[in-house]
C-alpha cells in the first residue's frame, strides 16, 4: 500500500519539492501551495518509475492534492495485483 509518507520521501528527491514537501497540506490543492505543474509531473513520473504504475495523461489533471495522488496510486496498485 502506498502512503503519504512514501510520497513525501519521493518528493524529497525532486530539487524544487524537497524544501516544501513537509509544509504541504495533503488535503489542499498543490498549485495553491506553490507546487507548479512541472514539479507535480516530476513527482508523478517518479511514482510511475518506482511503483510500476501507469498514470495516463488524461488522469493527471484530476490529481490535485497529495491525498488524491495516494488514493489514485493505491487504486492502480490494487488493479495491478488483480
Amino acid at each position: 500500500m502506498f502512503a503519504l509518507e512514501q510520497i513525501k520521501e519521493l518528493a524529497k528527491e525532486i530539487e524544487m519539492l524537497k524544501e516544501k514537501i513537509d509544509n504541504i497540506d495533503p488535503q489542499k490543492d498543490l498549485a495553491s501551495q506553490g507546487v507548479d505543474s512541472l514539479d507535480t509531473l516530476s513527482l508523478l513520473l517518479l511514482i510511475q518509475e518506482k511503483y510500476g504504475v501507469q498514470i495516463p495523461d488524461e488522469d493527471i489533471p484530476k490529481l490535485e492534492t497529495l491525498n488524491d495522488i495516494v488514493e489514485y496510486v493505491n487504486k492502480k496498485l490494487q488493479e495491478k495485483e488483480n
